[in-house]
């Protein structure tokens, strides 16, 4: 849709108290955009306030200010809550032989999925947000995790009920080599490490898996078994996050 000469400007509503007044055709959105991110793409030279955003799927609106129309594309992914647990929360699973190998394979496969899930991402895809996080702090903050879990692990079969140190993951995130740097090194971070993680699970019996580490952030002992199941279902839930950009912005922005 051409509009003669066109500029586009990226705003969001809440920024534009400017634009209360502007009447719109769009329907069942309750007149006037408000708690959305769009597009605006004006004719002549109306000056807007401008924020840069991702490009997801968008929608074409017509809206109308001092009579002049203005094509809105809307962000609709903006609208859409991210789900807080996309894999469904973690339940603890009771100990088997059969569940055991099933953990045991969930983390010997996470690498590989990750993988192939943000193969063919681009550095502005990278940046896509779910909630807080990019998709680039997610991976790097898989590799922190797991890394962390895996020690944990080896300090409670080496060690009687050893106190751990919590780290903050909020802190973590805004580090530049978790906020900026290639996501390359962590995928194989994770490779390496959940590889000698299968091995090191492999080797243990069941009592081994009794064994425990004392969280003093969370106040209570965390047995082996539990922190297998808990890492295993970290690994799919924040997968899920990533799946679900892909598949709620990132792949419809290119249809």
């Amino acid at each position: 849709m051409s509009l003669g000469h066109v500029q586009a400007r990226t705003v969001h509503a809440a920024e534009s108290n400017r634009w209360s007044g502007a009447t719109s055709e769009t329907t069942g959105m309750g007149g006037w955009l408000t708690c959305c991110s769009y597009k605006v793409f004006k004719a002549g030279s109306i000056e807007f306030e401008s924020t840069q955003i991702r490009e997801p799927a968008q929608i074409n609106r017509v809206v109308y200010f001092d009579r002049i129309p203005l094509l809105i594309q809307l962000f609709p992914e903006t609208l859409m809550e991210r789900p807080d647990n996309p894999v469904g929360a973690f339940s603890p699973t009771p100990y088997s032989e059969a569940a055991r190998l099933e953990m045991t394979k969930v983390l010997a496969d996470s690498p590989g999925k990750l993988r192939e899930l943000v193969s063919g991402l681009t550095e502005s895809e990278l940046e896509t947000i779910y909630k807080n996080w990019t998709i680039r702090q997610i991976v790097h903050h898989l590799a922190d995790s797991q890394v962390t879990a895996f020690i944990r692990m080896k300090l409670a079969l080496t060690e009687r009920v050893p106190i751990v140190k919590p780290y903050s993951e909020g802190a973590w995130i805004e580090l530049a080599d978790t906020k900026t740097s290639p996501i390359e090194p962590s995928l194989q971070m994770l490779e390496g490490v959940h590889s000698r993680w299968v091995c090191l699970i492999n080797s243990l019996t069941e009592v081994d898996l009794q064994r425990t580490y004392f969280h003093p952030e969370h106040g209570k002992v965390f047995d082996l078994w539990t922190t297998i199941c808990i890492y295993a279902w970290h690994s799919q839930h924040h997968m899920g996050q990533i799946k679900w950009l892909r598949d709620f912005v990132i792949e419809k922005a290119v249809e």
